[in-house]
């Protein structure tokens, strides 16, 4: 028979094979059997392998029901702790609600005893204040008494000694009146002496000091003559200066009218036409043999007036005094002079316009806060006359048109337009001269302008003047207050 080694076997079998169980088995036990089964393995013989695999399962099949029996108590165990310390917290709950209900009980009671004493005490608190009342009120009858005879008893005394206080007094203010009067006596004496003593003193330092004051204002006096003399004189002179300014003054309204105070300085606008209405100074024979031109301040004035009104307002103030300027007398440098001298603190832009024959020229001056003014030419010797004479064309190229309709019709175009008949005449003219390879611009066409033409002419200057006054607007709010410019968006 062979060593008796079935045990072991098993106990590898149950480490190799690794059951559910296996993991309640502590890892030093595991471990010391793996050692013990392998070396055991390697002394037994193959011939037991059968016998001991049987043995090897009855072995494994106790380990499982030995297993399930320690995991059923450990169970057993828990389920029985838990429900004890259930019970136990059923019970202290218990025990600790019956403890507040007996301390609640007990606290009422105690609050019930308490209300009970203070109430006592309170009644026996009031009897012994109204008692010590009646004694006090008792005890202060007693002493008001007393106190009103010694107070009469005093009140005798103290008149008795004022009496005698009295008489005292009157006696020792007689006997001070006396010495004062001796000495009050005495004292006028020796004023009275010393005044006459002093007296031709006085009268030499008064005589000197009138003397002095007589000397001083008679200087005051040639001082204040020399100043009223030079202020007349000045006066004077201003006075014929400001005449002087006043009789060439190029405007209607005074210096006073324009310079009115205001929380914001506008930009004042002075409008000087080619023509002015009403010109006083206007010499009729002068002007017989310049070209007739249509009314241009009105137009003027009005395409101006809209343009400001739609694009200027509180925060860029224009002020556009139009119809100001009186008289085509007063131009150029004299007058620009005239008006900086007495509105230097005022910010003016002066648009000046002239017609010198077929000549246009348009100037602006500027100037704010006692800047020095700038004069600015804009069209100098313009030949405003060509601009007319190419409105007069274009209209007569259209009424070519109008006029072959009518040469259709069997009518005769001289009767409807003369105007345009003489310019397509000139104009036809001159193609044929021009094609004959003839310097058309050595002949001197005159081409006669309707009113449709001075329209366009007027047209023209408006947005000359809107342009300049726009650019100088946006420049000068640019630099007062950092305010966006408006051109080119706002051009007519």
């Amino acid at each position: 028979m062979p060593l008796p080694v079935i045990a072991i076997p098993a106990t590898i079998a149950i480490a190799k094979s690794a059951p559910i169980w296996a993991s309640f088995v502590p890892a030093g036990i595991s471990a010391a059997v793996a050692a013990v089964s392998g070396t055991v393995n390697r002394l037994v013989g193959n011939e037991y392998n059968r016998e001991t695999q049987v043995m090897l399962d009855s072995k494994r099949e106790e380990m499982q029901l030995t297993q399930l029996k320690f995991q059923y108590l450990q169970q057993k165990d828990t389920q029985a702790f838990q429900s004890d310390l259930q019970a136990n917290n059923h019970e202290h709950q218990r025990r600790q609600q019956e403890d507040n209900q007996d301390f609640q009980l007990d606290l009422q009671n105690n609050s019930y005893d308490r209300q009970l004493d203070l109430q006592s005490n309170s009644h026996e608190h009031q009897y012994r204040l109204q008692k010590d009342n009646q004694d006090f009120q008792l005890d202060l009858q007693n002493n008001s008494y007393d106190r009103q005879l010694d107070l009469q008893s005093n009140s005798h005394e103290h008149q008795y000694r004022l009496q005698k206080d009295n008489q005292d007094f009157q006696f020792a203010m007689a006997q001070l009146s006396a010495d004062r009067q001796a000495q009050l006596q005495e004292y006028i004496q020796s004023c009275n002496a010393r005044m006459q003593k002093d007296s031709h003193i006085f009268l030499a330092w008064k005589w000197q000091e009138e003397k002095s004051l007589q000397l001083a204002l008679a200087e005051y006096g040639r001082e204040t003559q020399l100043i009223v003399a030079t202020f007349n004189r000045q006066t004077n002179m201003q006075s014929i200066e400001e005449n002087q300014i006043l009789q060439n003054w190029p405007l209607i309204l005074m210096p006073a009218q324009i310079m009115k105070l205001s929380d914001r300085m506008p930009l004042r606008v002075i409008l000087s036409p080619p023509d002015v209405d009403y010109d006083k100074f206007a010499n009729p024979n002068k002007d017989g043999n310049k070209r007739k031109l249509p009314d241009l301040e009105k137009g003027l004035s009005a395409g101006l007036r809209q343009f400001v009104s739609q694009h200027y307002g509180n925060q860029r103030a224009v002020q556009l005094l139009d119809g100001a300027w009186q008289s085509k007398k007063y131009r150029d440098g004299a007058s620009i002079q005239a008006l900086h001298s007495k509105l230097s603190t005022e910010s003016i832009l002066i648009l000046q316009t002239s017609i010198d024959g077929d000549r246009l020229n348009f100037d602006y001056n500027f100037w704010s806060n006692d800047s020095e003014p700038i004069n600015q030419s804009v069209l100098a010797n313009h030949k405003f006359v060509d601009l007319l004479y190419d409105s007069a064309k274009e209209r007569a190229k259209a009424w070519k048109k109008q006029r072959d309709l009518l040469i259709e019709l069997g009518e005769d175009p001289a009767h409807h337009h003369q105007i345009n008949n003489h310019n397509l005449a000139l104009l036809e003219k001159e193609e044929k001269l021009a094609q004959a390879g003839i310097d058309i611009t050595q002949i001197q066409s005159r081409y006669i302008p309707a009113d449709e033409d001075f329209e366009n002419f007027k047209e023209w200057l408006v947005t000359y003047h809107s342009f300049i006054l726009a650019l100088t607007t946006d420049c000068y709010y640019l630099v007062q207050g950092n305010i966006t410019p408006l051109l080119p968006q706002i051009l007519p």
